[in-house]
């Protein structure tokens, strides 16, 4: 999102000042949802349903991106995607540090560390080719498809929780 995004913000008229408040505006919003909410969320509701919720909201907001025209309507789409994004990391972090002992936790956390690292340098090659073949959007509606792969791996790989079973007093 980060490397074609200054590209779309100057196709809709944004210069350096708003981009600069725009990402801003993500930065506060990621650190009180990261500082503020996940924790208390994921003690609610459950890792699972973080990431199930960070990635339907990531794909909904990476979707809104090409349509964000008037500029304002850029703020919204922003927003869903700082809080997406903000849900699903932490959670995903926690998922792969609890599912694995304790003795192989800190291996299994560099490794996932360094496929997080690896994307980072793929992923804005592959918008770019995006951006160049198919146009400004398309790097949003693919990042969009990807976050909709996520979110149906998430869904599926969720157990339904049976409900406890009510005990009847005699």
């Amino acid at each position: 999102m980060e490397t074609t995004f200054a590209m779309v913000a100057a196709g809709i008229r944004l210069g350096p000042e708003q981009n600069g408040y725009l990402f801003a505006f993500i930065g506060l919003i990621s650190a009180a949802v990261k500082g503020g909410l996940v924790g208390r969320l994921a003690h609610r509701f459950g890792e699972p349903r973080l990431v199930i919720s960070g990635s339907g909201l990531l794909a909904i907001g990476m979707l809104a991106i090409p349509f964000a025209n008037p500029p304002e309507f850029l703020w919204p789409a922003m927003l869903i995607v700082a809080v997406g994004f903000s849900l699903m990391t932490p959670s995903l972090n926690s998922m792969v540090s609890l599912a694995v002992g304790a003795g192989v936790q800190g291996g299994t956390m560099g490794v996932s560390r360094s496929m997080t690292t690896l994307a980072r340098v793929v992923g804005p090659g592959f918008a770019g080719v995006l951006f160049e073949v198919l146009g400004m959007d398309w790097p949003f509606f693919v990042g969009a498809l990807i976050m909709g792969v996520v979110l149906a791996l998430a869904l599926g790989a969720v157990t339904p929780q049976k409900a406890p079973e009510s005990v009847e007093a005699d």
